[in-house]
């Protein structure tokens, strides 16, 4: 890739390198508080739902939520990965310049966390008469 081509690129994909090259301290407080505010926001919504569950529906229906926490979690944290993965794979190619390629990684991303989706539900479904 010539120079110019370069120089374009990087005016084009204009990037906050902030994060980089900035002072350590604002960049880490810049990047805790939201994370912080998703982290209270996602912890609050599970406590409200437990105290409402317990009070109105009962016991049992709070255990049902409880035992399956960690099985939800575990379902978002492939599909991150996948998702993450495909991220990174596609920036990767961006930064080089080659959008076709990024586009290719996009695409084979959304595909396999389709397919994820489709058979989580088949799972759900197929399974769904033997947990009643």
């Amino acid at each position: 890739m010539s120079e110019a081509d370069q120089t374009r690129l990087h005016s084009e994909y204009a990037v906050d390198d902030h994060a980089l090259n900035g002072a350590i301290i604002p960049t880490f407080f810049k990047y805790l508080l939201p994370s912080l505010l998703g982290l209270l926001a996602l912890t609050s919504a599970s406590i409200v739902d437990g105290i409402f569950i317990g009070n109105y529906v009962g016991i049992t229906a709070l255990a049902a939520v409880n035992l399956i926490i960690p099985v939800t979690t575990l379902l978002f944290g492939v599909a991150l990965m996948l998702i993450i993965g495909g991220s990174v794979r596609g920036g990767k190619y961006l930064g080089e310049g080659s959008a076709d390629k990024a586009s290719a990684i996009f695409s084979k991303t959304i595909l396999a966390v389709g397919a994820y989706g489709v058979v989580v539900v088949a799972l759900g479904i197929a399974f769904e008469e033997f947990v009643k």
